[in-house]
């Protein structure tokens, strides 16, 4: 990889070169310039799988160059347009461009590699010190309110030693209190605890003093064009998450809503359409993944065909 870092060094070099010998706008107006024919091909390399970016390069008559990188987690494009009118130096530039994406993108997939070998070695290692019972206490989860009572916390303190629990999950409460006593649960944990809230609309669902955002209905309500809000207030409730130290977020709720009458799901379904519910689900769930928060779609087998409230 340290000798593929060089030759990626010495491609950056000769993609600089070759573009300081072209016409280079990154300007957005360009793209209005660029002529709608038939004759325009597309190469494009898919590097998705490694979570890097997308490399798509148009050809163009007149010899213009559209290269668009797009980053895969946030969306992000960078475009530059080359005017070549020598054709050698138009397929060195394709060449060096593909050359640079393939090189880019091994050397960034090997670091995955180590790291996930990393945190293989670590849990390997965690796991032969343990006994059946610790690993079983792996799978449990208890619930927790941000209470600091002392009363309370030594309550909660106690069954999480006693079980040796891999998981708490916070209800109501105050955000200060909340990382207080994940700090303070963590403290008596061989393994760090996963954290987790049941936070639809952002924590506020829990937590008294923080700003609550749109529940579920009112997101059904955009127009399809809009849905990607939906992706972007999925990035807001992880970084709500984060600062608080929660690692899963028990949301989306991706029943559908069959029953007018329920009193359990209700504003917290995304509407009556299954296939819209499906759509909108999916971008808050992403939202959330891309920001590194895990996403829990609920409820299995389906909630909202009730009239009933079955936490009763």
């Amino acid at each position: 990889c340290d000798i593929l870092l060089k030759v990626k060094n010495v491609l950056l070099f000769s993609f600089n070169s070759l573009l300081t010998k072209s016409k280079i706008s990154t300007s957005r107006s360009l793209d209005s310039t660029i002529p709608r024919s038939s004759f325009c091909k597309t190469i494009k390399v898919d590097t998705s799988a490694f979570g890097l970016f997308n490399l798509s390069i148009v050809i163009i008559p007149n010899c213009l160059f559209k290269i668009q990188l797009t980053k895969i987690r946030n969306k992000t494009k960078i475009t530059i347009f080359a005017g070549l009118k020598n054709q050698n130096m138009r397929r060195k530039f394709i060449l060096v461009s593909l050359l640079l994406v393939v090189v880019t993108t091994f050397c960034h997939s090997q670091n995955l590699i180590k790291k996930r070998n990393g945190r293989d070695s670590y849990v390997n290692k965690i796991m032969s010190e343990m006994t059946l019972r610790q690993m079983v206490g792996q799978l449990i989860m208890i619930g927790s309110d941000s209470d600091t009572s002392p009363k309370y916390v030594k309550k909660i303190m106690e069954e999480i030693d006693s079980n040796q629990v891999g998981g708490v999950c916070f209800f109501k409460g105050e955000s200060q209190k909340l990382k207080t006593l994940v700090d303070k649960y963590n403290s008596i944990c061989k393994v760090p605890l996963m954290v987790s809230i049941d936070g639809e609309w952002g924590v506020a669902m829990r937590l008294t003093d923080a700003s609550p955002l749109p529940r579920a209905m009112t997101l059904g309500a955009l127009s399809e064009e809009n849905y990607h809000l939906v992706y972007d207030l999925g990035q807001i409730v992880a970084k709500q998450c984060k600062s608080l130290g929660i690692h899963v977020n028990f949301a989306p709720d991706i029943d559908i809503n069959l029953t007018a009458a329920t009193p359990v799901i209700n504003t917290r379904s995304f509407g009556q359409d299954k296939h819209k519910v499906a759509l909108l689900g999916e971008q808050y769930a992403k939202g959330m993944q891309d920001a590194g928060i895990m996403a829990v779609i609920k409820h299995f087998p389906g909630h909202g065909d009730t009239d009933v409230d079955s936490h009763k």
